[in-house]
């Protein structure tokens, strides 16, 4: 894994990958599909939440970092679904439109990208959850989260993957 650095306190969360999409090499089992062998190919990344310091009118900022300790390439979307989530991993809802125009990104063995996540909240209530996990789609998997207060009219924005080794800014 890569070295994360950052402000005192700062929380990473690591979390498993397992089933984002791989280049095909051919090498299948009989039975196996070509989604099946794709995502067993590519059940070595890893994913973290890396809280970045300082804040701009109502929005805070963290990094997605994904690493692949596989042997294969692996093809990430543009713009991974990420879903935000209570204590009881129950969805809360945060506006965000996609944009359809960020191509998937490659990622090749012992390579690791980055994306920055930023969280907008205008304070308004009604106020009524704390943000504790973020579901990172694909595969589905709950990765720890700073325990923002939702509200109402909160929304999110993705930007583009960035390819290269990681050091949170300080």
């Amino acid at each position: 894994m890569h070295r994360i650095s950052g402000a005192a306190g700062a929380l990473t969360a690591v979390a498993a990958i397992s089933t984002l999409t791989a280049a095909d090499s051919g090498a299948r089992t009989g039975t196996e599909t070509g989604a099946e062998h794709n995502a067993r190919s590519c059940s070595a990344l890893t994913a973290e939440i890396v809280p970045l310091p300082g804040a701009a009118a109502g929005a805070t900022f963290t990094d997605l970092v994904v690493v692949n300790h596989g042997k294969n390439t692996c093809t990430l979307p543009g713009q991974p679904r990420l879903q935000y989530l209570d204590a009881k991993h129950r969805p809360i809802a945060v506006a965000f439109s996609p944009d359809q125009s960020v191509p998937p990104h490659r990622l090749p063995p012992g390579g690791s990208a980055a994306m920055a996540v930023g969280y907008g909240t205008d304070g308004n209530p009604p106020c009524d959850a704390t943000i504790a996990y973020v579901r990172v789609t694909p595969p589905g998997t709950d990765v720890p989260y700073g325990g923002a207060t939702h509200c109402a009219d909160d929304t999110t924005y993705e930007g583009n993957w960035v390819t290269g080794s990681y050091a949170a800014p300080h």
